[in-house]
């Protein structure tokens, strides 16, 4: 299993932790599957996991699928983004609750032009885009404490 952790809310500077899962591009229908455990040894309400696919690092293009935050403006509510040069539009968000300590299975999906977040086998959020269809896959953390077991990546292509 993986471990990560970011710096516990509030802090000085607003920066998560990020794990590239591959540096290969990927092309079409993909989705990332994983059990996480949301850990609160060091951070309250402990919760917020995301991924991006289809995503650019260097330009800052694709989408963002996440769990979402326990706190600010939208708790508790997981959402999808679209991320163009760094700018993040939120498109749709509903509402998801998280109890740390327990084992979710969480798969970010895009199938076609339909993007979606999967919480133990149920849809919680969806989005229908095709703005991109190639990027890298990319988890990232903030203000969270997480346990990952079993994570896998299926897709159509990869370069």
């Amino acid at each position: 299993s993986v471990v990560g952790e970011t710096e516990p809310w509030p802090h000085k500077h607003a920066r998560a932790n990020s794990y590239l899962l591959s540096d290969k591009q990927f092309t079409g229908d993909i989705s990332v599957s994983l059990s996480a455990r949301f850990r609160n040894q060091r951070f309250p309400n402990s919760r917020y996991l995301g991924c991006y696919l289809c995503y650019d690092p260097e330009s800052g293009d694709g989408y963002w699928l996440s769990t979402g935050h326990a706190i600010g403006n939208y708790p508790s509510q997981a959402y999808i983004k679209e991320v163009h040069k760094q700018d993040w539009e939120t498109k749709t968000r509903t509402t998801l609750e998280i109890v740390p300590g327990q084992w979710y299975q969480l798969v970010y999906r895009k199938a076609g032009d339909m993007l979606s977040l999967e919480v133990d086998g149920a849809t919680i959020v969806t989005w229908q885009s095709d703005e991109f269809d190639r990027g890298h896959v990319q988890l990232r953390l903030h203000n969270t404490d997480v346990e990952i077991r079993d994570l896998r990546i299926e897709h159509a292509s990869a370069e």
